[in-house]
């Protein structure tokens, strides 16, 4: 091989071995500044006692860990920050950067969030309402309820399913959407009245089922249960 060739040789293997390192330390400085939330930690209600399992929450930086909440019991991610929902009911959101900025008090559930829409959140109040903070804007999608046992969105990513009961009825349920709120399952029954109709509830969110415009769930004791949700 001539002189001219070697060293143009040598030039292409330095100038590859710099592409790559170059490209190596881009990875590596994209590894650094990816943030991710991570459960660092939990602590069970002892035994005996009452009270729901907390989480400490952190946003992890490569080897970085910053603390953000002691006593999350429940939490939605939402890109840049997370809403934190704390033993005392109070839903906060929590950025990148640790700050704090409280979205409401005396919440009663954990948030939920709507599907392929991560900046869409739901949950009930103890107050009786049902709210959905969607960006930066909050709206309240029900209101007088008892209860928002199991909510969960639909497919749809607007209407939320939920159980609860009216004064004096029976549990059962609902769907809140641009309609309103609409009761679906033991409607007409009243407590002391026979239950000859009586269709038993979803016991979380995690049980329903959608096929269409229906929902289905399987309840305790093996029973499935369908009702159109739309």
């Amino acid at each position: 091989m001539r002189r001219s060739s070697k060293l143009l040789f040598v030039l292409a293997l330095l100038l590859v071995g710099c592409a790559a390192d170059r490209s190596e330390g881009a990875r590596a400085s994209l590894r650094q500044n990816t943030v991710a939330l991570e459960v660092s930690g939990r602590s069970a209600a002892p035994i005996g006692g009452d009270g729901p399992t907390t989480y400490r929450l952190a946003w992890v930086r490569g080897a970085q860990r910053d603390e953000i909440a002691i006593d999350a019991v429940a939490w939605a991610e939402r890109g840049a920050h997370v809403l934190v929902l704390t033993r005392d009911g109070t839903l906060t959101r929590v950025g990148h950067d640790l700050q704090h900025e409280v979205v409401d008090v005396d919440v009663a559930s954990a948030p939920v969030t709507a599907p392929g829409n991560p900046e869409r959140v739901a949950w009930a109040c103890r107050t009786g309402e049902l709210k959905v903070l969607d960006g930066e804007h909050m709206t309240t999608r029900a209101q007088g309820l008892l209860s928002a046992g199991a909510l969960r969105f639909a497919p749809d990513g607007e209407a939320l399913l939920f159980v609860n009961a009216r004064n004096g009825g029976v549990a059962g349920l609902f769907v809140a959407d641009a309609n309103g709120t609409r009761c679906l399952t033991n409607c007409a029954l009243r407590v002391g009245q026979p239950f000859d109709d009586y269709v038993p509830p979803p016991m979380s969110a995690d049980s329903l089922r959608f096929s269409g415009d229906e929902v289905e769930w399987s309840t305790g004791d093996g029973t499935l249960s369908r009702v159109r949700w739309r």
